[in-house]
């Protein structure tokens, strides 16, 4: 099920940000610094959509590591590497430093204007907060070769050989065949008629790697429509595909039971497999278990509908497991409910 397992690792760095209060903002700029950088990336998608070129992505955190700013100063931030590349890239920097989270920050006795600017900073946070998982960040610096529509191209290796803007060059210049191929799949998926641009999503999507292809969402989403007959027999894994989606939306907006009920519904819907209804219910059931929830009678009911669905599939017996485990927690946790200090049993309304 490379879906769950996808779900699990975004979910899991999510979790920790939130958790950890690692906070990831960047310096909202519209317009290109002196350096050419934009710092906002859809001012970047709409300038990269308009001059017809790819994105070159920046993740920085310029106080927080020991890379960042050096790698800024010696390759990115040089007239010799910004002019090599200029005609190919759309440059957008994002940085995650502490000192832009604390932006956000009204101090006390603040002004309604310092208060003011302190939320708009503090949601240019939340903005890149989102955009670290779109694209699976987890480490600074990080550099991304992305297309106009910002679907992921390439991520850029960067070691102690690359710290010249030649040496990065010749990195760009080896991820020019790739470049060219991504770019062609995804003008094939705007032309011809729409079991052709069906197909051509899919040839997209399976050559993107599962921790990139959540960039993918409006084409993913597209599919149902473009295939109302299913002619492709791709609907149903785009019908999941869709509540990935859906499901990455609502988590990023700490909202457990929305990606809950995205693979709820998905699961619903006709035009799955039998297998495929299994892994909706069994997600939806996975992520309500993983959030600390403790309603168990909705987490039976997920993953004894993912059972039901296809009992005699590979995962079914894995699926049976969760079941008895989940019903031992019911148990334990009925158990304690009934219990009243000193070991003793909480009499029945009943007997009281």
């Amino acid at each position: 099920m490379e879906r769950i397992s996808y779900m699990k690792k975004i979910f899991t760095f999510a979790g920790i940000l939130f958790a950890t209060g690692i906070l990831l903002t960047g310096c909202g700029g519209v317009k290109p610094d002196e350096f050419g950088w934009y710092h906002d990336l859809a001012a970047a998608k709409k300038e990269a959509q308009t001059k017809n070129k790819n994105i070159l992505l920046l993740m920085t955190a310029d106080d927080s590591d020991t890379e960042s700013s050096k790698m800024k100063t010696a390759v990115f931030n040089t007239d010799e590497f910004t002019a090599a590349e200029k005609d190919a890239f759309v440059f957008c920097n994002l940085d995650f430093s502490q000192s832009e989270y604390a932006k956000g920050q009204a101090a006390d006795g603040a002004s309604e204007k310092e208060k003011k600017v302190a939320e708009n900073a503090a949601a240019r946070f939340n903005d890149n907060l989102k955009l670290a998982t779109t694209y699976s960040i987890t480490k600074t610096p990080c550099v991304l070769v992305l297309t106009k529509e910002g679907y992921m191209i390439a991520p850029i290796e960067n070691d102690e050989e690359t710290q010249t803007p030649s040496a990065y060059q010749a990195l760009l210049d080896a991820e020019s065949e790739k470049i060219g191929k991504v770019t062609d799949m995804v003008k094939a998926t705007t032309v011809g008629g729409n079991v052709e641009k069906v197909r051509a999503i899919d040839t997209l999507y399976e050559a993107t790697d599962t921790d990139y292809r959540y960039p993918l969402a409006d084409l993913i989403r597209s599919v149902p429509a473009l295939d109302e007959k299913n002619e492709t027999g791709l609907v149903g894994k785009y019908v999941l595909a869709t509540a990935n989606a859906d499901a990455m939306d609502a988590y990023m907006n700490k909202d457990v039971k929305g990606a809950t009920d995205a693979f709820a519904k998905a699961a619903g819907s006709d035009k799955l497999s039998a297998e495929q209804k299994q892994q909706a219910y069994y997600t939806a059931g996975y992520i309500l278990g993983s959030s600390g929830s403790q309603d168990y009678d909705t987490m039976l009911s997920y993953f004894q509908s993912a059972y039901d669905a296809a009992p005699e599939s590979g995962y079914a017996v894995n699926i049976a497991q969760m079941i008895t485990m989940i019903k031992a927690a019911q148990a334990q946790q009925s158990a304690g409910a009934t219990a009243v200090p000193g070991g003793t049993e909480k009499p029945s309304e009943k007997e009281e």
